[in-house]
């Protein structure tokens, strides 16, 4: 069923996200779970953060970005956080399937861009057998976990599967599509004017682009709070940001400036369960993950983990609730995400 559809991996990737996280598409994530490569340790860059001021954002930017370009194996344990944040993200991907059976009445062509291992594809192939849909991400890993599951799910054979980045839809051919769908995923592209101009050029003129963002997530909040204390300072924006399409002109302007037309715009709230108090705490970390592995492998910090979970579990106490034989950590404040929806004129 639909409501299954619950895959282990960003943004994504929320989150990050996981959508809120990269790997493309739904919390995503996704490449912020990666970890960071190249000059700098992140060690240093920490302890240059603690101490010194002009360079630190600009340091942590180029460190989040080179963390978050690179592919690292996704063990069982980051794919058990994953799927806690991804069953999450459920009630989106169905959301986004209703509103695709309202376009198209279950029939023609979906591109679906920044789909992770398969999200919302997967939900609109099984919920419309005639709906052509080719499921995508700029990962090839996460395309190639987007098949397994499919292949798991029998609907292997409903889809087809590319590996195509947001800013580059040349294999695409021009007005091929009666629909794409980008579920989270506007917030990753360093160019997002030219990857909504390659939606456009890539959408049959009539035909529609289903995409949702997010507007508040209080598990950002919580986490950038518990790294702030961790690290003693107070931290830039992240180089992904998912917050950063929140206000209505950052993606609208682009959408219309492309040739696109708004013709709905909705706001929906989304339930953040982190699961319980052994899992919630070890979810936090997905955010900075390459971080907290850095300076944990460097062994100069400490029990870098340990410190985080004492302060997580500080900042989250109230949040607690009873489920089953298990305390759950439930957010007192739900994620809000928009849900956009533009036409292309004829």
């Amino acid at each position: 069923s639909i409501e299954k559809q619950s895959v282990g991996h960003p943004i994504h990737t929320m989150l990050c996200t996981s959508g809120l996280l990269r790997g493309s598409g739904g919390l995503g994530v996704r490449r912020l779970m990666s970890a960071c490569g190249g000059a700098s340790s992140i060690a240093g860059g920490v302890r240059t953060l603690r101490g010194g001021e002009n360079n630190n954002n600009k340091w942590l930017d180029q460190a989040q970005r080179r963390g978050m370009s690179k592919s690292t194996g996704f063990d069982a344990e980051v794919l058990k956080l994953y799927r806690i944040v991804n069953t999450n993200l459920v009630p989106m991907w169905a959301k986004i399937v209703e509103t695709v059976g309202k376009e198209s009445g279950g029939k023609g062509s979906v591109l679906d861009l920044a789909s992770g291992p398969g999200n919302p594809s997967m939900q609109l192939a099984e919920a419309f057998p005639q709906l052509k849909v080719k499921c995508t991400d700029a990962s090839p890993d996460m395309v190639d976990k987007a098949k397994a599951l499919a292949k798991e799910k029998g609907l292997y054979d409903k889809l087809e599967f590319e590996v195509l980045d947001l800013e580059d839809l040349s294999a695409i051919p021009s007005g091929s599509q009666d629909m794409v769908t980008v579920s989270l995923g506007f917030m990753f592209p360093e160019d997002l004017k030219k990857s909504v101009e390659e939606v456009h050029r890539v959408t049959k003129p009539g035909g529609t682009l289903v995409t949702t963002v997010w507007r508040e997530v209080p598990m950002m909040e919580l986490v950038a709070d518990v790294m702030e204390e961790l690290l003693n300072k107070k931290l830039p924006p992240p180089a992904i940001n998912p917050l950063s399409l929140k206000e209505n002109s950052a993606l609208d302007g682009p959408l219309q400036d492309a040739g696109f037309e708004i013709k709905s715009s909705e706001e929906l709230p989304i339930t953040f369960n982190l699961g319980t108090r052994e899992e919630a705490w070890q979810v936090g970390t997905l955010f900075d993950r390459a971080m907290l592995n850095e300076l944990q492998e460097s062994g100069e910090e400490g029990d870098v983990f340990g410190k985080f979970r004492t302060i997580f579990e500080e900042k989250a106490e109230g949040m607690w609730i009873q489920d089953g034989d298990s305390e759950v950590l439930c957010m007192p404040d739900p994620g809000i995400y928009r849900l956009v929806v533009a036409k292309k004129p004829l």
